[in-house]
């Protein structure tokens, strides 16, 4: 098997299944359908191990377009997520999870398995974040193991929650969101030297500082 017919058998075998649930294709190897407030986006990161064998696992993610609008910086495309989580991640044991094939009946073989996945992980993440009001309600609460459930991190939780409050009509808020996150992210960094804090600070407000401009700019 080449590489080129494994991702070939695993185009096919996935628009399969994916289509029994609802998704039809975005891109290649990503397919999304309408929930709630979102598009719901499954992925399958594929890679050809030598040997003849591929190798794939599951990520599930949503896309907020009205969030989207004030995150995206113009380079992305509309399968960019604004929330994105291995399936593994979302096990109580979170061992990596991926399934090997040589050929076509292998991919067949794993049918039920990639199905499990998808109907009792997958799925039910789509369910409970696709609302609007549920994804800000995780991003507010003080427990950080809650912004990791949802498919964010410390910095990307506060563009996102700034993001959401802009298109509920409260800027004000949403640059105190911003201000206050780029002093945590100050205060977390000063136990490092200092060339070191200066370079982490500057890549990770990145995000924060260029949201903030925007909203700024935006009478």
């Amino acid at each position: 098997m080449t590489p080129n017919q494994a991702e070939q058998f695993l185009d096919r075998f996935l628009s399969r299944i994916v289509s029994s649930l609802g998704f039809s294709r975005i891109t290649d190897g990503r397919y999304g359908r309408p929930e709630h407030d979102a598009t719901a986006i499954l992925s399958f990161p594929f890679r050809f191990s030598g040997h003849g064998v591929g190798v794939f696992t599951i990520w599930v993610a949503l896309r907020f377009e009205s969030v989207a609008r004030w995150l995206d910086d113009g380079s992305g495309s509309v399968a960019d997520p604004t929330t994105l989580k291995p399936v593994h991640f979302l096990h109580e044991v979170k061992n990596l999870v991926e399934w090997k094939f040589s050929n076509a009946e292998d991919l067949e073989s794993s049918r039920e398995a990639v199905l499990d996945e998808l109907s009792n992980y997958a799925l039910p993440f789509v369910e409970r974040y696709s609302k609007l009001a549920e994804l800000r309600k995780a991003l507010e609460s003080p427990n950080k193991q809650d912004w990791i459930d949802a498919g964010l991190n410390v910095d990307t939780r506060v563009t996102t929650l700034a993001a959401i409050q802009m298109v509920e009509g409260d800027k004000a808020g949403a640059i105190k969101t911003l201000d206050g996150g780029i002093k945590s992210l100050g205060e977390s960094l000063t136990d490092k030297p200092e060339a070191l804090r200066r370079i982490e600070f500057r890549k990770r407000s990145r995000g924060m500082e260029n949201l903030r401009k925007r909203l700024l700019a935006n009478g």
